[in-house]
């Protein structure tokens, strides 16, 4: 990321989310399924911010070990 650039999860993937959390835990302890929420929310955040972040990375800039990376030797 560029410096203390945060990324932000667009607030409807965060409510596609947490709808669905609430929805799968809805036969927990209320209090149990608004902090599973809670954590899967963060996760998706944690996820879409990494996600962004390798996304704005050059071609060039990849790890010799990424798996696309075995294509670019092979002659097709």
């Amino acid at each position: 990321m560029d410096g203390d650039v945060m990324i932000k999860t667009p607030e409807a993937l965060r409510r596609s989310i947490e709808q669905f959390m609430l929805n799968v835990t809805e036969p927990l302890d209320p209090l149990l399924s608004l902090k599973l929420t809670q954590l899967v929310v963060m996760l998706g955040d944690t996820a879409y911010a990494m996600g962004y972040s390798d996304g704005q990375q050059k071609p060039e800039e990849r790890c010799r070990y990424c798996p696309s990376r075995v294509f670019d030797s092979l002659e097709l």
